[in-house]
């Protein structure tokens, strides 16, 4: 009996692991949550290749020698030593021979010593079947450096193995690995803690509920399984904002204006619709998060989504809801020739589409945004007589992704873990006594859209004083808000980061 046999420790999701063929899916992603069963149906699968595929070259490997030598290599041992394959251990060349079939299994770590050997660890090895554990720790350029380049041993079936835990939305694995499986070739998996129950145990299962209830940002990665959030630093709206609380279905109220902030740049550009109401609450009714996009590609998309959510389409009652008016803002950056790559500025490229964006200089000084964000926090916690003064609706976001525009949590990821402050240095900074909220070029979009919403229309709307202050300030600073990702992909004219502001 091999290990592609299903047997009663293999869950679904791990049996289905174990049974993809290399033809059909020559790469293939089983995430899981910690402790949810992904190391042993990886060593299994390559046990039982090199069984059936007497002479077959493999590789396991673990970014770290230690992550390597501690927890896959016993592993593997183990699981071999159980099912009565007998191994030897060629110390020159790192691998264990199946003593009997001739096939090599290569325990690798691949985190060189050295920048120079950065891409060593596997060179010159000839593989059909490459297995990486916890490959999240491993940088693409070290993973693209070795796949598929390395499955070339003739005459095998070639297939990656990767069993990660969850990693973040914008990491390579997630693009390599769509979650609807669109994808030709590409297969992913996913398994939660409670499919492993009968291995952890009820009491494991139940203290980790604990840990992480209902609610709490990690429970979707350490429990379900889930891509989340990749968190580093503390969160922004740590202690007032809450799922169960804020987050509500909404609809449109066509008695007040529809408040629209964008935010500009190659990467992830973003808008946010919201809403003000005389009672003091503000409702974040939806948006989108673009990729990889120029506003003239992103404006439209956005724009029909505004449309068909806002633009009149009758509710369940039958009633043709429209807002009053739509009142736009957004980054000040977008407001200046060239801010996009373009011959105009992207709020000229707004305007062909009828959006008629105002904007407010200094809106990315950090005095101006932890105003704003302090503002947004005091609606966390208050409470109106219709309930809380802040909710977002859950539904009603979207993210351009490889698979197209899809639903999406990444507003709500941002409130609850995303949007963290950045514990970078800035004494030598404007305004050093002014924590900031670190640009990490995926979740800081979003938030700095209904940022920009809060300083234009809400309590956080400057003084003319302080108008006039920031206005000085913008001659002699640029207004640019911008993440590393935009800089990485494109120098602007003028300047590194695309010229000066336009003098007003």
């Amino acid at each position: 009996m091999t290990a592609h046999e299903v047997r009663d420790y293999w869950n679904p999701v791990q049996s289905a692991f174990l049974q993809a063929d290399a033809e059909a899916w020559p790469y293939v992603d089983l995430e899981g949550a910690v402790r949810a069963g992904k190391t042993t149906p990886l060593v299994a699968k390559v046990a039982a290749y090199c069984v059936d595929f007497p002479g077959i070259a493999c590789a396991l490997c673990r970014w770290t020698q230690d992550a390597l030598d501690a927890q896959l290599k016993p592993r593997w041992r183990d699981w071999c030593r159980t099912h009565g394959l007998q191994l030897q251990w060629h110390a020159d060349e790192e691998y264990d021979e199946v003593v009997g079939k001739g096939s090599r299994v290569y325990l690798r770590a691949l985190k060189g010593a050295e920048e120079t050997s950065r891409y060593g660890k596997l060179a010159g090895l000839t593989l059909a079947i490459l297995g990486i554990d916890q490959p999240e720790e491993v940088p693409e350029d070290v993973y693209r450096a070795y796949v598929p380049a390395r499955l070339s041993q003739p005459g095998y079936p070639h297939q990656v193995l990767l069993t990660p835990n969850p990693p973040g939305l914008t990491h390579w694995i997630a693009q390599d690995f769509p979650e609807r499986n669109t994808k030709a070739g590409y297969l992913y998996l996913r398994t939660s803690v409670y499919d492993n129950r009968h291995n952890v145990g009820d009491r494991y299962i139940a203290e980790l509920e604990a840990a992480h209830p209902e609610g709490h940002a990690l429970r979707r990665r350490f429990i379900e399984g889930k891509r989340g959030l990749p968190i580093i630093g503390k969160p922004v709206y740590a202690g007032v904002f809450q799922a169960r609380l804020h987050c509500q279905r909404l609809s449109l109220n066509p008695s007040v204006p529809l408040l629209e902030g964008w935010d500009f740049g190659h990467s992830h550009p973003a808008v946010v619709w919201a809403q003000l109401l005389p009672w003091g609450e503000l409702r974040v009714l939806g948006g989108i998060l673009g990729s990889d996009q120029f506003i003239e590609d992103f404006a439209p998309m956005a724009v029909a989504l505004r449309t068909m959510w806002f633009g009149g389409e009758p509710n369940a009652a039958g009633e043709r809801l429209l807002p009053m008016e739509v009142w736009s803002t957004g980054d000040p950056a977008g407001d200046q020739n060239n801010s996009q790559g373009t011959r105009v500025s992207a709020a000229d490229v707004l305007r062909e589409y009828g959006v008629a964006l105002y904007t407010i200089g200094g809106a990315n000084h950090p005095d101006a945004r932890d105003r704003c964000i302090q503002h947004l926090a005091g609606y966390m916690q208050r409470l109106t007589r219709q309930g809380p003064a802040f909710t977002v609706d859950p539904d009603r976001w979207k993210i351009n992704t490889l698979e197209g525009v899809t639903d999406s949590t990444h507003f709500i990821d941002a409130l609850e873990a995303g949007y963290v402050w950045d514990e970078r240095s800035i004494a030598h900074a404007v305004s050093p006594n002014t924590r900031r909220a670190r640009k990490d070029g995926f979740y800081d979009h979003a938030m700095n859209c209904i940022e920009y919403v809060v300083l234009a229309y809400g309590p956080a709307q400057p003084t003319k004083v302080d108008h006039e202050k920031e206005q000085a300030k913008a001659r002699k600073q640029m207004q640019h808000d911008y993440d590393e990702a935009d800089v990485r992909r494109a120098v602007r004219a003028g300047t590194r980061f695309g010229g000066l502001p336009r003098r007003r």
